[in-house]
């Protein structure tokens, strides 16, 4: 009986000492759930493949969009939780064009981590446009918000 409690106890332990030396300074995790399932089955410092070279994008930040120069675009990241606070101005923003604010909420995706579900609803939108981590920023795909933001800075 002792030995059936052990079995099940040694690789829980294992998987969370081990889970512990990935997690960053700023709380998020900086690992895959191929790891995590590697872990979970008491295989601590096994990497998958298609795993072990991937990262977990730094969705928050301050945005460009070429589509709006000048215009607000922030996207805050809280645990899965996704907020983006923008302005909307006609061509741009900060040259006196009358700016209207604008924010959408959403989640990052547990299918795969270099996606985001946003609920456009309050834009006219989708209620679940997926967006893409793309290299240095946001990929949205085609449709009435289709366009790339370039990530231009980290914000705290």
């Amino acid at each position: 009986r002792l030995r059936a409690h052990l079995v099940l106890l040694v690789p829980l332990m294992l998987t969370l000492s081990w889970t512990r030396s990935f997690v960053s300074s700023r709380g998020s995790m900086e690992l895959r759930r191929r790891e995590m399932l590697a872990a979970s089955a008491g295989l601590p410092g096994v990497l998958l493949p298609a795993a072990s070279n991937a990262q977990v994008p730094d969705w928050q930040g301050a945005y460009e969009d070429p589509d709006h120069p000048g215009c607000k675009r922030e996207v805050r990241v809280e645990g899965m939780k996704v907020t983006i606070e923008a302005a909307e101005g006609k061509p741009g923003c900060g040259n006196g064009e009358k700016e209207r604010p604008w924010s959408v909420s959403g989640k990052l995706s547990l299918a795969a981590y270099n996606e985001m579900i946003l609920d456009m609803r309050p834009r006219g939108g989708p209620e679940r446009l997926i967006a893409i981590w793309e290299s240095n920023g946001i990929r949205f795909p085609p449709g009435n918000f289709e366009g790339k933001w370039i990530k231009k800075a980290t914000l705290p």
